[in-house]
């Protein structure tokens, strides 16, 4: 991905747009920026910040895609969605 953004960068989005003080480190990605954000209180999430190419539609579908599988959390272990201060 061209479009670099910093460890820094990151938890100030995490701030602005969830309201979690945190410290970010990235992680690997193929395509996305990912980043394991540690919260003050120590929670562990996920920041992945999709390509700048990427189609609402495609994200839209990975959405669906994780909220389904929310449904089997006691059977399978996936990342569970966390919307922004807007709900979005």
């Amino acid at each position: 991905m061209s479009t670099l953004i910093s460890s820094e960068k990151a938890s100030i989005l995490i701030q602005n747009l969830f309201g979690i003080t945190s410290e970010a480190k990235r992680l690997p990605g193929e395509i996305d920026l990912n980043f394991r954000i540690t919260s003050e209180a120590n929670t562990a999430y996920i920041l992945k910040i999709s390509h700048p190419n990427t189609t609402n539609a495609y994200l839209d579908f990975q959405q669906k895609i994780s909220e389904h599988l929310e449904a089997f959390e006691e059977v399978i272990y996936a990342p569970k969605l966390i919307r922004n201060k807007e709900g979005q």
